[in-house]
């Protein structure tokens, strides 16, 4: 094996290490994000008869707990690509050090 092909999988490993710690801490982050656990639904009551609608339902709570899952996807998406960053260093990684014994 020569010189830069060592030089050039030591930067894939290095890569690939670097890529998964940081998806670790993306998901850990995500993970983290508090979403709550008890909804609380305000009707303003409309016009009840005659078959119009009785109200329209708001819950402050569920618009934060749609604001966190937005984070958490968010975060989860950067872990995920990080993540498939550091699964294509090492497979090109392991496809080199095949092919060139």
């Amino acid at each position: 094996m020569n010189y830069k092909m060592k030089i050039l999988l030591t930067f894939l490993d290095i890569l690939s290490a670097i890529s998964a710690v940081i998806a670790a801490v993306f998901w850990y982050r995500s993970a983290k994000i508090k979403t709550g656990d008890n909804f609380i639904i305000n009707v303003s009551m409309g016009h009840a008869f005659g078959g119009a609608p009785a109200g329209q339902g708001r819950s402050p709570q569920l618009e934060e707990l749609a604001k966190a899952l937005a984070k958490q996807s968010k975060l989860s998406a950067i872990a995920a690509g990080f993540a498939a960053a550091a699964g294509f260093a090492q497979s090109i990684a392991v496809i080199l050090r095949i092919l060139t014994g």
